[in-house]
């Protein structure tokens, strides 16, 4: 009971959005300030919307922010413009190493992202407060082999999140389509653990593996930073991707789609999820 009631309170947590939106707009720009606040953390939002780009300021008085702050702004900022490019002209409380872990880079005296092309074409709903995909049954342009991926995309779903999760963020296509033609079968049944497994090596990933054993791949989940689930449920095999938190509360990505704020117990997951008392995961201990 105590562990559910701490995951709700995560959940929780998580949820919170933004406490005060303020917008006002002329001819030729769009200015909006708006401020993140939780219980550790307060930074305020300048930006200017100006012919498909964002010009941002984040501004501070303290430290302390991490790479999930600045991903939920960008998540923000794409929603409300649908922007080809964002600017950070002034950062205040991030570290370069987090702002270019976020998917930005530095270009003269500013850091710079460019948006996804594909990002832009797909629904917002298709992805949580982070930019992390949680809806793959809403995927519908971007093929996997010889089927649109909310048929047999899961594997590169969970791919896509555990690269940015890690600071390697890439492009949706360059990971669908790569996965595509590094899987032997995949093209019509999906993608393989082991092909998967070896890609995400290919790309900086220190993932290990864990085989067959529910027991050991809940273990592990524990144990690590983040990592792709491999399960079969009443329909099928599922890839999900997933992050652990403390106290054995784990975010769960894409495992129910559209599900916003996944945290489960691992063993719980499988006990409800799985239909099969097998696993195999992929797992990353360190970055």
């Amino acid at each position: 009971m105590m562990q559910r009631m701490r995951i709700e309170a995560l959940s929780e947590l998580y949820k919170q959005a933004i406490q005060l939106e303020y917008q006002l707009q002329d001819d030729t720009y769009t200015h909006r300030f708006f401020m993140v606040r939780s219980n550790i953390q307060e930074v305020l939002i300048v930006d200017t919307y100006l012919s498909d780009c964002v010009h941002m300021n984040l501004l501070s008085k303290s430290n302390g922010y991490d790479k999930r702050t600045l991903d939920f702004i960008t998540e923000k900022v794409i929603r409300q413009y649908h922007p080809k490019q964002i600017i950070l002209d002034r950062i205040d409380g991030f570290t370069t190493n987090q702002i270019q872990a976020a998917g930005y880079f530095a270009k003269g005296d500013h850091f710079q992202k460019v948006i996804d092309p594909d990002r832009l074409k797909m629904e917002d709903m298709i992805f949580d407060d982070e930019g992390y995909i949680i809806h793959q049954g809403k995927i519908k342009d971007v093929t996997f082999g010889f089927f649109n991926s909310s048929r047999n995309g899961c594997g590169w779903i969970a791919a896509y999140n555990i690269l940015k999760m890690l600071g390697k963020e890439k492009p949706i296509s360059y990971c669908a389509n790569s996965l595509s033609r590094f899987s032997i079968t995949g093209k019509l049944f999906g993608q393989e653990f082991f092909t998967l497994y070896h890609w995400l090596r290919k790309e900086g990933v220190k993932a290990k593996l864990s085989l067959v054993s529910q027991r050991s791949s809940i273990q592990h989940m524990k144990n690590s930073l983040c990592g792709i689930l491999l399960y079969t449920h009443k329909k099928g095999s599922h890839y999900t991707s997933y992050r652990y938190f403390d106290g054995n509360a784990v975010h769960f990505y894409n495992a129910v789609y559209g599900s916003r704020n996944h945290f489960m117990d691992p063993e719980e997951f499988m006990k409800t999820k799985a239909f099969l008392p097998v696993a195999m995961l992929i797992y990353v201990e360190e970055v």
